[in-house]
């Protein structure tokens, strides 16, 4: 589910934050299991697919690791954008198999 999101966040070029509230919200209606944030720590610290989509959290919530947060403060170059984005999509897919 974090990795639809972050896609899409990429694809639109923004940022996403979520509180364990809405990410709660998101998991009930998959049928997949409520976090906390310590709960969501173990999940983290154990598996290296997340740790690749995640740029920070705390008790508050996360932040998925966009291409749009990697930008911030540069200039944009459109040209640049799509490899960025496949490398990047192909990144977190290859390391989703490990």
């Amino acid at each position: 589910m974090l990795r639809n999101i972050l896609q899409g966040a990429d694809l639109k070029g923004k940022s996403v934050t979520l509180s364990f509230d809405k990410l709660n919200t998101l998991m009930a209606n998959t049928g997949a299991e409520a976090f906390s944030y310590g709960s969501f720590k173990q999940v983290y610290d154990s598996n290296p697919s997340i740790q690749n989509m995640i740029k920070n959290f705390d008790k508050k919530g996360l932040t998925l690791d966009t291409e749009e947060q990697e930008e911030t403060g540069l200039e944009k170059q459109p040209s640049d954008r799509k490899p960025k984005q496949v490398s990047k999509m192909a990144k977190r897919a290859t390391a989703s198999r490990r």
